[in-house]
């Protein structure tokens, strides 16, 4: 059996899945830090979940390569470009 290892890159894999959790996780630290009628439990899984989005994001910056990305725009054509008209 070969085990394929996905990038973050890869499309269709865990990058989407990362990113719904981000969503996820985003909105409901938004939930727990807009109002002031929060328990103080509240207040400490909000800490929790922030300190949690933080290592999610280095963790998904980390693993992003944009040399692709790179590439393809810089070799696009400029619009002062010579050889463009």
């Amino acid at each position: 059996m070969t085990i394929k290892l996905c990038g973050m890159n890869d499309v269709g894999t865990r990058a989407e899945h990362l990113h719904e959790l981000f969503d996820i996780w985003s909105f409901a630290l938004g939930y727990l830090t807009t109002s002031s009628w929060h328990s103080p439990h509240e207040h400490a899984q909000a800490e929790e979940l922030e300190i949690a989005l933080e290592l999610l994001e280095h963790h998904m910056q980390s693993e992003f390569d944009i040399t692709p990305y790179a590439k393809t725009i810089n070799e696009l054509k400029k619009p002062n470009d010579e050889t463009s008209t």
